[in-house]
């Protein structure tokens, strides 16, 4: 295409017009040095432009708006003073997002945004928008107190659906003047307000004493502060930071600028956050948890040598919840009583003679009425010795401790630990267990169980080297003991405690075995002892005993306990017997009661006995059970009459439970259920003699169901017993006749007692006005055994069975 000279002269001119006119368009990314500069390039900026200040700047204006734009502005360590006096704000951000950066190496640049007008209340107007501060320094003066927004000024307005980040630099509010409203920094209308760092200032000369939040101030929205440091003249300004944090967040105390940073808490008390331990345990009261949901180090708020800070934990709990709680070697100390530490792991920074150790006590000659008491400590890994201060009392359960450049346990003067379970070593070849004594209390430590590396070539505890060490005063009861290169480590028998010994194998302490014991004693009724070794367990323990106080069957059951001091209880005395010595308990039962339990539980003390904790020993015994013993394990002198006579007893014992319908659940029958030892139900008794005489006025017979058999000869009429005998050889002390004179409803009665089981075969001889009477107590069984009721007649049979059983042993 051919272009005509003169449409190109034309073309040509215009070009040179153009050239010759004043270039104010920026490119982007500028950088400026002059307010109309700044203003300039915001305007014609493109979305993702950064501009640079270049250099300190002024700039008056009605406003600066920004529509649709992602922009950033860097102020590059200088400072921007910008005045304006639009009731829109300074800055007014219409769907559009912008972020304010530094990128000088001080970070030091300004923005300085002043209103003029009476109008001029907003450094930051946000609608749909997003304001980010990031770094340097962003003001908002109001300098007059004319005009009702000019008695404060937001500077920042975060309008619906916007959003202010802010993570670094400063953010102030100031009134200039002594009067006028308060200002706000950040004050929100339904939008969001994320805060994670930097700086929100108020600086305000209001005397009104306004009572909002100017720091935050929320009328609607949401603000999300979870990092900064806030600074107000009025404190009570701060209570509506804290309200906008979660419970993840707190605000620390003034620093000696006066601010308050924002941080992370460390502990809770149910629903509560707190941002110190301090703060936490000051805030507990007893019966409080204080669960830790971060790591705490206190090792340096509370440093001071010789200067402990004291943790009073009385009634509270403190669970680590699996963090991790540092602290520094003669700074902190837990005291208190009936507190618990448990579930983390303790870090010990050491002192200036590196010696590391958690404390548990206070220094009684600092604070003489201060009592530390029952501290447990459970589940803990405490990688530091535990320092057991004076006049203490301490348990330490499960716990895995290392000595380091210290022993793993260190008690003084009246202080006490009770190591139950755990792992406990010594990484600087000191011994285990060191203790102090003074003139007037010895520490104690006892070792109950747990598993223990002594350092190679040391010993489990310090030996004597002065008159403050007392090793004598550790006691050791149980527990695995080993040297660090595996061998078995001898525990010394100084610190074995009473009745124990040490497995040499295995490095195991293990506790002797009580010589407790029980027998029968068949009278009357079933006696049953239980022997108790008082030297065992101590004199001044204590026993619970529990048993069914009705010795008959045909009562209802009465199961008590009764609390006894061992040493209250009557010695048994037999020097032939392997209980010699020991303290007896016994019992009265009937046949069918063979199968319930006494038990018999053994405390320390009498408080634990009442309430039922801390049981040493249980030892629970039956008739039943010794019976059972003997059919499976006796293999003495007559063991197999002895053997007989017991399946007899408990046949005995179960055909009376079945007469009576008593305990049926709980059978003394060798399966529990019915099936006797003997073939009880086909017993031929057909070779008893029967009864040889009577006289005609005796017209019924009953039985009593003892151990030894009670037989009452029942008449319409008084007979008289003129005399009586029997032909038994041996035994015989508790027999007895006796005419009842009073009649039992409608009958006399000739009671007949004490007959032995061994002598049921031998005849009784009893003289009367008349004809004489004479029988054995067989020779009821044989009536009682053809009874139609088949119970008795299986209650007969086991009793004759149990008599000639004892006849067989006894002989």
């Amino acid at each position: 295409m051919r272009i005509s000279k003169k449409i190109l002269a034309c073309v040509l001119a215009a070009l040179m017009v153009i050239a010759m006119m004043p270039f104010t368009v920026l490119a982007a990314d500028a950088t400026v040095s002059t307010g109309d500069a700044f203003r300039s390039a915001i305007s014609s900026a493109s979305s993702g432009d950064t501009i640079t200040i270049g250099d300190d700047i002024t700039l008056s204006t009605t406003n600066i708006q920004i529509f649709s734009k992602t922009l950033t502005i860097d102020l590059n360590g200088h400072t921007a003073n910008i005045t304006s006096s639009n009731n829109n704000g300074t800055f007014y951000l219409n769907g559009s997002n912008l972020t304010i950066t530094d990128s000088s190496a001080n970070k030091d640049g300004s923005m300085i945004i002043t209103g003029s007008g009476s109008n001029a209340g907003i450094g930051f107007n946000l609608s749909s928008s997003v304001l980010t501060i990031e770094s340097g320094n962003v003001t908002a003066v109001n300098p007059t107190s004319s005009g009702w927004f000019a008695k404060g000024i937001n500077a920042v307005y975060i309008g619906s659906g916007s959003t202010f980040n802010m993570t670094g630099g400063s953010l102030t509010a100031s009134n200039a003047t002594n009067s006028g409203g308060a200002p706000y920094a950040v004050y929100l209308t339904g939008g969001t307000a994320n805060i994670s760092g930097g700086s929100i200032i108020m600086d305000d000369h209001d005397t009104y004493g306004w009572s909002e939040d100017h720091l935050v101030y929320k009328s609607s929205g949401t603000a999300n502060i979870t990092g900064g440091k806030f600074k107000s003249p009025k404190a009570l300004d701060y209570s509506g930071v804290s309200s906008k944090l979660s419970s993840a967040y707190s605000l620390a105390p003034a620093d000696e600028d006066g601010f308050r940073a924002v941080v992370k808490n460390v502990a809770k008390i149910g629903n509560k956050g707190y941002a110190t331990l301090d703060a936490a345990v000051s805030a507990a009261k007893e019966g409080d948890t204080i669960t830790l949901i971060d790591n705490v180090d206190t090792s340096v708020a509370h440093y001071g040598k010789y200067e402990f800070y004291y943790y009073d934990i009385s009634g509270v709990t403190l669970d680590l919840n699996g963090y991790t709680l540092t602290e520094r070697t003669y700074s902190i100390a837990f005291i208190g009583e009936n507190g618990t530490i448990k579930n983390g792991t303790i870090n010990c920074v050491p002192d200036a003679d590196s010696r590391y150790y958690f404390a548990i006590g206070c220094d009684m000659d600092a604070n003489p009425m201060q009592k530390t008491e029952n501290i447990v400590l459970e589940d803990l890994v405490i990688n530091a010795g535990i320092h057991v201060s004076q006049c203490s009392k301490v348990v330490a359960k499960d716990c895995d401790v290392t000595g380091r450049n210290y022993y793993a346990v260190w008690g003084d003067p009246a202080g006490e630990l009770t190591i139950e379970g755990g792992n406990y070593s010594s990484v600087d070849g000191k011994a285990l267990f060191g203790t102090l004594s003074d003139p007037y209390d010895d520490s104690y430590i006892s070792v109950k169980s747990g598993n223990f590396n002594v350092p190679n070539g040391k010993k489990l505890v310090l030996e004597p080297g002065s008159k403050y060490v007392a090793p004598q005063n550790v006691t050791v009861t149980g527990g695995f003991y080993h040297y660090d290169n595996g061998n078995v480590y001898a525990v010394l028998e100084r610190n074995l405690g009473t009745n124990c010994s040490q497995n040499m194998e295995t490095g195991e302490v293990i506790k002797g075995e009580p010589n407790n014991g029980a027998n029968i004693t068949v009278a009357d009724e079933i006696s049953q002892n239980v022997y108790i070794d008082a030297d065992f367990y101590g004199q001044d323990s204590y026993a619970t005993v529990v048993y069914n106080h009705a010795s008959n069957a045909s009562e209802e059951a009465d199961f008590r306990t009764e609390t006894v001091q061992l040493k209250d209880l009557d010695q048994f005395t037999d020097a032939s017997s392997a209980y010699d010595g020991a303290r007896m308990l016994q019992v009265i039962q009937a046949p069918a009661q063979s199968t319930e339990p006494i038990t018999v539980k053994v405390y320390e003390t009498q408080a634990d006995a009442e309430a039922g904790t801390n049981v040493v020993d249980t030892i629970e015994y039956s008739v039943y059970n010794y019976c059972k013993k003997i059919i499976d394990e006796y293999e003495g002198e007559k063991a197999e009459e002895l053997k007989d006579l017991a399946k007899a007893t408990l046949d005995y014992a179960a055909a009376a439970q079945k007469y009576f319908s008593y305990n049926e659940a709980n059978m003394a029958t060798k399966d529990a259920a019915g099936d006797y030892y003997a073939d009880v139900a086909n017993v031929n008794l057909s070779s008893v003699t029967g009864i040889t005489s009577r006289p005609s006025e005796i017209k019924n017979v009953t039985v009593v169901v003892k151990s030894d058999l009670e037989i009452n000869l029942l008449s319409k009429t008084p007979v008289a017993v003129n005399s009586f005998s029997w032909d038994a050889t041996s035994g015989g002390s508790r027999f007895d006749v006796n005419a009842i004179d009073e009649p039992n409803g409608d009958w006399y009665v000739i009671n007949i007692k004490g007959i032995e089981p061994a002598n049921m075969d031998s005849t009784i001889t009893i003289t009367t006005n008349g004809v004489p009477i004479e029988l054995t107590a067989n020779s009821i069984m044989k009536i009682m055994a053809n009874s139609s009721n088949a119970n008795m007649a299986t209650l007969a049979k086991a009793m004759y069975l149990y008599g000639q059983a004892a006849d067989a042993y006894f002989g």
